[in-house]
Formats: structure tokens, C-alpha cells, sequence
């Protein structure tokens, strides 16, 4: 068939021509699948008109609206079904004023036919919203035979435009007739392309991959347009698995021929086997013929996890085989049954039936420990490593019994087939029956798990007879050929025992970097069931214990052909129809898109908002249909274009299902927040109380600007702060008998960004105030001396009228002594023998809020009011009262301050300044009896 772009691309390139297509009849008996398929379908290929045994033939006319001004042309494709073998000619023609008619007949085999079995459809193109004309079809029906008659007008001013006259509405397949059409497509479109594959799969190493099958969606117009691609896609899948087979029976013929020549040459070996008594056929198996399912690999990646299973089982240091087995339990004293678990996981090269084995777990059981004087010295336990056939070492031990299972991917417990799965147990030394060196490997058959002993041809292990199943061991001495390096003595004893031409073949055949005679030292069990267990064992006390899941192959070294395989991948092909049709109106979030300056939207660059997709489904093809838009600015959306597409608000259903977008993005807002910041003072008493009412300053306020996303919430607060502010110096208030510890709070300069938003940056203080302590009581000065009293006067002889002795001047009172100024002192006053006064003290002196006394080496000053005392011996007292000293003599005003601070006193100099006043007066009092005395002895 044509397909229809090359012809769109003919007609693009031919002005003055036309194509015809025209059907012939050409008979096609019972001819072979792969003959039909090479004439059917022949794209852009002239051939001679074909006549068709099918039923069903349908024309499709792919008509362009009549209004076009260029390539405007009408085209008539003829689709036959797969079984049918279709060849078309494809004529061209200059075209003349006068096109005559083209038609296209089909006259069909069988005795019956109607105008149903000839579907013509109409296709219109996508999403085209005039009218378009169809061409003329005229129909006429014979008993044996339809025929399909096309007309085309006659072309106008020799342009390449062509008119059709529509004679006859076609009506257009209901959705129910197209489903049953594809129905019937799909039961028999494959056909071809499965008798094919069929075939090739009873090909020898041939195998068969079937994929999901290539569905090709149509709607009710294109049905036969896309089946033609599926049976284009079928014909190309079977060319190429022809061409595949062709190859692979080629290669088949060579491996044949190869496989021969290796088959002649080993049969040759195995009678040389024969002859030297290697190979019995009623007792060997070939290990050739031996099917094995069960893979274990190397597994350097494994993770190893061990669990002791009894208490004198403990972990220990050391490794063997240069750090092989890496892995050392010692185990302090014979144990029967399980005493070790050691579990592989994260398995990834172990298989059993193609399916990975992603666990396996070794139970050691039966320590039975050994007292061979070679062991005394070394430590019992075994070693391992971490990987499953890197086996054991068991140490001071006579035998040691490994039980294995096996896991799948799922966790579930594998078991084994019967004839599925062989474990071969390698390096079995011997120095022969009756010595203590004979390594031995026991089969131990259960309930659920069970096992056999093969016998292998070439190998020195032979099988034996034990109480719980097969017993493995060579019962004469292999030892002597384990390696190359042996002397004349040792060989000349291998000959006697091997003979000397099996001794020339496997000296060496436990090298281990050369194991192609291992098999000489190896033995076989075949294994099935849930497990596999064996008992290892030695009576020389130690021993390597290694498995594997690698059969032995006899040492003859020609290298084996490999048979060819080849794998055939096919896909049918499958017409999927479309729903009656639907309208769909999707909303989506490029929020992020816009973002990044994209003005020109599709549906990858953002997210639809699923639940609030708007469908309308289940509408007929033609329906009208009107939509609600979702109210996006309730969920805070906007648009993102500048209008909204037609569709999404009201349009017709068509054919295919149509799929409207609405673009939005996020509206945004401008936001404030505010951070306010408090600074408040407490003033309390040492006990707590308040003291003062609390200062609370005027609150700073901060504020800053962000961008509020209404569809999310969030918050981007990307704007600046209110700058630096400041909580200026409080001055703390003055408390007469108190003082403060803090005169002063602050200033502070406060500051706020996103880092300490969340902080509490309120300013809390407390000043303290204490109270002043009372002044010490001052010491009274010891009483001075009585003054001495003056003699009387001498009575004359010749008594006369005595004169009367001068009474004394009453001593004035003493000036209360001033404060000094500076550190001199003040003599005291004079006092009379005869007066006696005393001298009140002066009334405190309190500084003023204006006025500080500052001592000189104190911060403040206290008052104390300090009196003396002093008497004569006439009784006559003098009470010499002193001023308070709270003001040293080196005091001095501070002068007045907006910020008055609260006076301080201080105790110690309050005490010093009083005994220095007590101590003026004392010095006064002394020297004013001085003076009387002295007057006294004057008169």
C-alpha cells in the first residue's frame, strides 16, 4: 500500500498529473504465509492491478476542504485485510481539460456480497473546523460481484484543485459499529506474524521473547489507516525473523559439523580412560551429560552475620590460608548438635533454576573434638571467609557437619528438583585406607532433604557405603600426586600404586593454580530437597572443607563448540479505540516557570493541579459543551497569559480527545510585621521589696516588609529593618538612708534582622538598694588627773584683816570645736575649776541632693555623732561633745549635676572621723586644766 505521506509528498512535487489507483483481479490460492507477505503492503511500489479473494476491501478518501487555493486533490487508498495479498498500480498522467472517469472495481469469489462489505470513510483533517466535501461515490451491487465507482470532476484553469459533487450523505459508523470493526481487526490482524514465530520456536536453540503488545489508538475514521501500520509493523517483524533464522540455521550447520569432530576425538579419550581403567560405563557418569540448575558464585560482596549457638562456643583472632578465611571461632570442647549459624546476605552471583538466591545459611553442628598428638597446640574452632565456596578449616577436630538452605529473592526456602543440583567436594587428600590422613565427606539424608554419591570417571574418590548416607574418600593414597615436586622414592611407590601412566597424567592434580586434573581428587553427590547437609571429617584432626556447585569436566583439553542460540523479540500489534471522545480542561501551576522569565507555556513546565481537572466525557462526536472555570483566585492564582484558550469555556467534542490548558501562576501581596521592644527597671529593697515604682520606657517599634505568596502562605520577609534605636541612661532615683549598686542603667542600642526576630529582646534590670549601716559607739577616753589643788596662803605674824585670795575668773565656756578642714588639730577649750558645763553635739549634717562629700579614699560618708566625758576631782565635769565627722577635712562639694547621685555614706571613715574629734577633745580639756592651775598659782 501507498502510504499517505509519500503521497502528499508526490502531490506536492507534480503540478500537471493525477494519480490513479486502480484494483485488478488476480487469484491467490493456498499460497504460503511468507508469499502473501511479500506482496502485500508494498509501499510507493508500482505493480500490476491484483486481483483479491477477501471479502473486504475499503476505500478511503482523504479529501483537503474545497476552498483551498493549492493541492487541492483527492486520493483513494485501497486497504485490504492481512490474509488478503493486495497489489495496486500507481499511474501518473499529465492531466487534460477533460479527465475522463477513473473508477476502481472489485469483484469478489463468493457467490454473495453487498455494499456493507465495502466500507468507504471519510477522513477529515484534525481539528479543522469548516466543512468538508466529499467525493462522488456511486455504488452498484451485482449477485457475484460489488463494484466501488469513483468519479472525479473535471479540473478548472488547469490548477491543481479538484471539485467534488457530493451525490450521496454517507453515514457516519456509530461508536458501537467501530468497536465491534476493531474487535474483529484484532482477532485476526497477528495471524501472519504468530504462524511465524511458532515455527521458528521448534528451531533448535531458537528462543522466543513475546513483548507487551505495540497498541496503536484509533478513532472511529482511521481504523483502517492504522491498521495498515500495524500490518506494515507485522510485515517489517517478519522479515526480520526470517532474516534471523536464516543466520541461525547457518550457524546451527557449522556448530554441527564442529560438534562431530569433537565427539570423534573425545571418544578416542575415553577409551584411552578405559584402557587404563578411569572409566567404567555401568558404574561413571559423563559429567557432560549431567544437567546442573544450581550456581553458586563468588560473592565478594556478601554480608556475613555469625550467631553462636552454644555457650563454649566463643569468637577468636587469627585467619588461615593468607587470610582466606578470615573468620576464627574456637570452640572449647566437644558439642553435639548445632553450636554455629553464619548467614550470607546481599547474595548476588548465586543461582538455582535462573532464580537468584539471595541467602544462605551454614549450620555447624557436631563438634567432635580430636586428641591427635599432631593438634595439641592449636586452638579448636573453625575457620571461614566471606563468601559460601570459600568452605571452612575445622581445627582439632575429628569431623565437623555442615547443614546449608537456600532463600530466594522473596525470603522464601528454596528446594531443590530431583537430577537438578550436584555439590562437588574438592581436594579430597588420601594417603590411603587405614592411615589417620583420609579426608572423608559423609551425605546425611533427612526427612525433607536427601542425597547421592556419582561416580566420577578420572577421580581417585570412590564411593562407599554409611549409616546416614554415601561416604566420599579415595581408599588409596592420592597424596603422593598432589603435587609436581615428589622425590624417586614417593614416585617410584605412586607407580606401584597408580601405575606409571596415571601417575605421568594427574601428578599435580590439587596445583592451585592449575586445576585441570582436579577432578582426580574429587567426589559428587546429587542433592534435592530443602537442604543439603555433610559431614566432614579427618582422624589427623584437621582439615580444608571446600564445595561447589562446578561439576568436574574430564581432563581431555579439546575445547568443546558452543551451540549457537538466538533469540527472537516480536510485538503484535493492537488497535486500541478511542472512548466516544472527550474534553478535558486541565489547570496548571508554572508558578516556578514564570519565575525563571518563560512567557510561551506547555504543560512541562509546571504541575496540574489534578483536582480541579474539568471533564466532559461520554459526549457524542458533534455535542456541544460549556464549561464553568474553576475560580482561581479563591485558592490566590492568577493567570499567567493574557487569555484564557476558547476551549476551556465552551467547544465541540471531536474525535480525538481534546486537552485544554489553563496556565496560572501565584498571587502575591505586600505584608508588614512589627517587632516591639520594651525596657522596664525594677527598683527593689535587698529582701525584694519594692523600693521605687518600676521605670518603663517608651516601647521601640521595628518594623519590616515582606512578599506573601496566597496560594502557599508563605512569607518571603526579604525587606529591610527599622534601623538601630535606643534605650537612652536612666538615672536610678536617691532613697535617703540607702544606696544603690547601679546609679545608672544603660544606654542600649537595640537592633533587629531575621536572625533574632524570634528572640525576646526586651530590656529586664533591677537595681538593688541597700541599706547604710548605724555608726560604731566611739570609745570614752580614760578620766585626766584631778588637778593639784594650790596651798593656802601664810597667815602673816602681826595678824591683820588677811586679804581674801582672789576668786578665780569663771572659765568661759568652750567653743564647739569645728570640723577641720584638714588634717591639724584645734586646742580645746578652757575650763573652770568652778563651772561645770556640758557641750550638747551639734545636729547631724546632711548633705543636700545637690551637694556629694566625697572622702578621698571612699566612695561615700557616713554620720556619727561621737561624745565625751571628762571630770576633775572637785567633781567639776566637762562634757566635750565633738561634731560628727562624716566630712573629712580634705571634703570637698561636688558640684551640681542635671544627674544628682545619691549620697554615700561610709562606715569606716564615720568611725575615724569621730575618735579624731573624741581625741581633740581630750587634748582641749587638758590644756584648759593646765591653764587654771596655772592661774591658780599666779594668785
Amino acid at each position: 500500500m501507498v502510504s499517505r505521506k509519500n503521497i502528499q509528498e508526490k502531490l506536492r512535487k507534480i503540478e500537471e498529473k493525477r494519480e490513479r489507483h486502480s484494483i485488478r483481479k488476480f487469484t491467490v490460492g493456498a499460497a504460503s504465509v511468507l508469499i502473501g507477505l511479500t506482496f502485500m503492503g508494498m509501499a510507493s511500489q508500482q505493480v500490476k492491478a491484483s486481483e483479491i479473494t477477501q471479502d473486504t476491501v475499503a476505500v478511503e478518501n482523504s479529501t483537503i476542504d474545497s476552498n483551498s487555493e493549492a493541492n487541492n486533490v483527492a486520493t483513494e487508498e485501497v486497504a485490504v485485510n492481512n490474509d488478503s495479498v493486495g497489489n495496486s498500480e500507481v499511474t501518473t498522467e499529465p492531466i487534460e481539460n477533460e479527465v475522463s472517469e477513473s473508477s476502481a472495481s472489485v469483484t469478489e469469489n463468493n457467490n454473495s456480497s453487498s455494499a456493507d462489505n465495502s466500507s468507504v470513510v471519510t477522513e477529515s483533517t484534525k481539528n479543522e473546523s469548516s466543512s468538508v466535501a466529499g467525493p462522488s461515490t456511486s455504488v452498484s451491487e451485482n449477485e457475484n460481484s460489488s463494484q466501488v465507482e469513483t468519479s472525479t470532476p473535471n479540473q478548472e484553469n488547469n490548477i491543481n484543485q479538484v471539485q467534488t459533487e457530493k451525490t450521496e450523505d454517507v453515514k457516519k459508523p456509530s461508536y458501537e459499529d467501530s468497536k465491534a470493526e476493531v474487535d474483529k481487526i484484532n482477532g485476526e490482524i497477528n495471524k501472519d506474524l504468530e504462524d511465524v514465530v511458532n515455527k521458528a520456536e521448534e528451531i533448535d536453540g531458537v528462543t522466543v521473547d513475546k513483548k507487551d503488545p505495540n497498541k496503536v489508538t484509533t478513532g472511529t475514521t482511521d481504523i483502517d489507516k492504522n491498521k495498515a501500520e500495524i500490518i506494515a509493523n507485522n510485515k517489517k517483524q517478519i522479515e526480520e525473523i526470517l532474516k534471523a533464522l536464516e543466520e541461525h540455521k547457518a550457524a546451527l550447520k557449522d556448530y554441527e559439523g564442529k560438534l562431530d569432530e569433537y565427539n570423534k576425538k573425545r571418544d578416542e579419550y575415553i577409551q584411552q580412560l578405559k584402557d587404563l581403567g578411569l572409566w567404567d560405563e555401568n558404574e561413571h557418569i559423563d559429567p557432560d551429560k549431567l544437567s546442573q540448575l544450581l550456581i553458586f558464585g563468588k560473592e565478594e560482596n556478601a554480608t556475613v552475620t555469625v550467631k553462636p549457638l552454644n555457650p563454649n562456643v566463643v569468637q577468636g583472632t587469627g585467619s588461615m590460608l593468607n587470610g582466606l578465611l578470615n573468620n576464627f571461632w574456637q570452640v572449647n570442647d566437644t558439642v553435639h548438635g548445632d553450636f554455629l549459624q553464619v548467614t550470607y546476605t546481599d547474595l548476588k552471583n548465586s543461582f538455582y533454576a535462573g532464580e537468584l538466591i539471595s541467602k544462605i545459611e551454614i549450620t555447624y553442628s557436631d563438634f567432635i573434638m580430636s586428641n591427635h598428638p599432631s593438634q595439641n597446640n592449636r586452638k579448636p574452632g573453625i575457620y571461614f571467609g566471606k563468601s559460601p565456596t570459600d568452605g571452612f578449616f575445622y581445627v582439632k577436630a575429628e569431623s565437623v557437619t555442615m547443614g546449608l538452605k537456600m532463600y530466594d529473592a522473596n525470603g522464601k526456602l528454596i528446594t531443590l528438583g530431583e537430577n537438578t543440583a550436584y555439590i562437588t567436594i574438592g581436594s579430597l587428600n588420601s594417603k590411603g585406607e587405614g592411615n589417620d590422613y583420609v579426608e572423608k565427606a559423609e551425605i546425611i539424608n533427612g526427612s525433607s532433604h536427601k542425597g547421592e554419591g556419582v561416580a566420577l570417571p578420572e577421580s581417585s574418590v570412590t564411593i562407599h557405603k554409611g549409616p546416614n548416607g554415601d561416604i566420599l574418600y579415595s581408599d588409596k593414597n592420592n597424596e603422593l600426586l598432589y603435587d609436581k615436586n615428589i622425590t624417586d622414592a614417593e614416585r617410584e611407590l605412586a607407580i606401584k600404586i597408580w601405575g606409571k601412566d596415571i601417575v605421568d597424567k594427574y601428578l599435580g592434580w590439587d596445583d592451585s593454580k592449575d586445576r585441570s586434573k582436579e577432578i582426580f581428587g574429587s567426589g559428587l553427590f546429587k542433592v534435592s530437597g530443602d537442604g543439603i547437609k555433610i559431614k566432614f571429617s579427618n582422624k589427623l584432626g584437621s582439615a580444608w572443607a571446600t564445595f561447589s556447585t562446578t561439576i568436574p569436566k574430564i581432563t581431555f583439553d579439546a575445547e568443546k563448540p558452543e551451540k549457537p542460540t538466538t533469540t527472537i523479540t516480536w510485538q503484535p500489534g493492537q488497535l486500541v479505540l478511542n472512548k466516544n471522545s472527550s474534553a478535558h480542561i486541565h489547570y496548571v501551576d508554572v508558578n516556578g516557570a514564570v519565575l525563571n522569565g518563560v512567557t510561551n507555556f506547555t504543560p512541562e513546565h509546571g504541575f496540574e493541579l489534578s483536582d480541579q481537572k474539568q471533564s466532559h466525557e461520554h459526549l457524542a462526536i458533534g455535542d456541544k459543551y460549556d464549561n464553568i472555570l474553576w475560580n482561581w483566585e479563591e485558592a490566590g492564582y492568577i493567570l499567567a497569559t493574557d487569555t484564557v484558550h476558547p476551549g476551556a469555556t465552551n467547544g465541540v467534542i471531536t474525535d480525538d480527545v481534546q486537552h485544554i490548558y489553563v496556565y496560572l501562576k501565584h498571587k502575591t501581596e505586600t505584608v508588614n510585621r512589627d517587632k516591639e521592644v520594651n525596657q522596664t527597671i525594677h527598683y527593689v529593697y535587698e529582701d525584694g521589696t519594692t523600693a521605687a515604682p518600676d521605670h518603663v520606657s517608651i516601647k521601640l517599634v521595628f518594623t519590616q516588609t515582606g512578599v506573601k505568596n496566597l496560594v502557599t502562605g508563605q512569607i518571603d520577609w526579604n525587606g529591610e529593618w527599622t534601623k538601630t534605636q535606643t534605650f537612652v541612661t536612666v538615672v536610678s532615683p536617691t532613697i535617703d538612708g540607702y544606696t544603690t549598686d547601679r546609679p545608672e542603667v544603660g544606654p542600649y542600642d537595640i537592633i533587629v534582622d531575621n536572625s533574632n526576630f524570634n528572640d525576646n529582646l526586651d530590656k529586664v534590670d533591677t537595681v538593688v538598694y541597700t541599706k547604710n549601716p548605724s555608726p560604731d559607739k566611739p570609745e570614752i577616753p580614760e578620766d585626766p588627773t584631778t588637778p593639784e589643788i594650790p596651798d593656802k596662803p601664810e597667815v602673816p605674824e602681826n595678824p591683820t584683816n588677811p586679804e581674801q585670795p582672789t576668786i578665780p575668773e569663771d572659765p568661759t565656756t568652750p567653743d564647739t570645736p569645728e570640723v577641720p578642714e584638714d588634717d591639724s588639730t584645734s586646742p580645746g577649750p578652757e575650763i573652770s575649776d568652778d563651772v561645770e558645763e556640758s557641750v550638747s553635739p551639734l545636729p547631724e549634717k546632711t548633705p543636700s541632693n545637690e551637694e556629694t562629700v566625697t572622702p578621698k579614699s571612699q566612695d561615700t560618708s557616713k554620720e556619727t555623732s561621737k561624745v565625751a566625758t571628762i571630770s576633775s576631782k572637785n567633781e567639776k565635769n566637762a562634757v566635750l561633745t565633738n561634731l560628727s565627722t562624716g566630712e573629712k577635712s580634705s571634703a570637698t562639694k561636688t558640684a551640681e549635676s542635671d544627674e544628682a547621685a545619691l549620697p554615700q555614706t561610709g562606715e569606716k571613715d564615720t568611725n575615724k572621723a569621730g575618735m579624731f574629734g573624741a581625741l581633740i577633745a581630750v587634748i582641749g580639756s587638758l590644756f584648759g586644766l593646765a591653764q587654771i592651775k596655772k592661774r591658780k598659782k599666779n594668785n
